[in-house]
C-alpha cells in the first residue's frame, strides 16, 4: 500500500539510501529514528509529516509502538524489548504514543 497522492519513487529511494547508514540494504529502527531526528537529512517538515502519517495507520495523530512494530516487522520475529526501549526514549510523556511534535 502506498500512502499519499504525490508518491515519488526516486525521492523515496534517495531518502532510503540516505537513511541506510551501514549500507546493508535494510533500514533498522535506529537508522530510521536517527534520520528522522537529524533535521539536516530531512528535506522538509512536510516530508517528515508525510512519513509520520504513513506510520499512523489508525489516523489518531499519534504513532504507537504497535504501529511501528507492524510497519517494521509485520509478522516477522524481532526483539520486542529492544523496540520498546527505543520507543520509550522518544515517548516524552510516556503515554504509549509518539506525536509528530
Amino acid at each position: 500500500m502506498i500512502y499519499g497522492d504525490n508518491f515519488n519513487e526516486g525521492e523515496v529511494d534517495a531518502l532510503l539510501n540516505m537513511a541506510d547508514e551501514n549500507d546493508d540494504g535494510v533500514i533498522s529502527y535506529s537508522e530510521w529514528l536517527m534520520t528522522a531526528m537529524n533535521r539536516q537529512k530531512i528535506l522538509t517538515h512536510e516530508k517528515l509529516e508525510a512519513a509520520f502519517q504513513g506510520l499512523d495507520v489508525d489516523h489518531s495523530n499519534s504513532v504507537s509502538v504497535s504501529e511501528i512494530k507492524n510497519f517494521l516487522f509485520g509478522s516477522k520475529s524481532f526483539d520486542e524489548q529492544y523496540l520498546q526501549s527505543v520507543f520509550s526514549k522518544v515517548d516524552a510523556d510516556a503515554d504509549g504514543d509518539i506525536s509528530l511534535d
